[in-house]
């Protein structure tokens, strides 16, 4: 605060004194005293409220020193925990990886094999149906064969037993003479 000159009747910024002549006479001290007391009340809630804030600041770089201790204690576990957890994760991963290789190479080696077999098998189909061609083949050779030996071989065997009946004819007429 700003101090204010003083009257000769103790009042800030009052006229001076007429018989005085216009000059103010020397300071009481009551005001003065009553204004360093303000002062020293104002000194000493200051001083308070700055105890009060160092108290609180104190409270707080203890609980921010426990606080950091346990992120410590925490990240020394955590974080070597996340480390097995993700090489746990990574081999799984590359194993994975490496079953899916061996499955995708053995279906390689079946895909030719199967390949294979059915180049194989429509081999086996055209030769299946050439075959069934020529047994078709046969078959009509075999009719007309037939056909042609079977009038034949009757002619044949009407012939044959014409010579039965003359051979029995013959023996039979020997047999009578005898």
């Amino acid at each position: 605060m700003a101090r204010q000159p003083w009257s000769n009747n103790g009042h800030r910024n009052s006229p001076s004194n007429s018989l005085d002549g216009g000059v103010p006479g020397p300071m009481p001290l009551v005001p003065f005293q009553e204004e360093l007391a303000v002062g020293c009340e104002e000194i000493r809630r200051i001083a308070a409220d700055n105890t009060l804030v160092l108290e609180d600041i104190l409270g707080l770089r203890q609980e921010l020193a426990v606080i950091e201790d346990e992120i410590h204690i925490l990240a020394k576990q955590t974080i070597p925990r996340l480390r097995v957890d993700n090489e746990m994760e990574y081999r799984d991963i590359i194993q994975g990886g490496m079953k899916l290789e061996e499955q995708m190479h053995a279906l390689k080696l079946i895909k030719e094999e199967v390949l294979v077999l059915s180049s194989e098998k429509m081999e086996l189909e055209a030769l299946c149906k050439e075959l069934s061609v020529k047994v078709q083949s046969l078959y009509r050779e075999l009719e007309q064969i037939e056909n042609k030996q079977i009038p034949a071989t009757r002619e044949g065997l009407h012939d044959i037993q014409a010579e039965i009946s003359r051979a029995r004819f013959v023996f039979c007429d020997l047999m009578q003479v005898h």
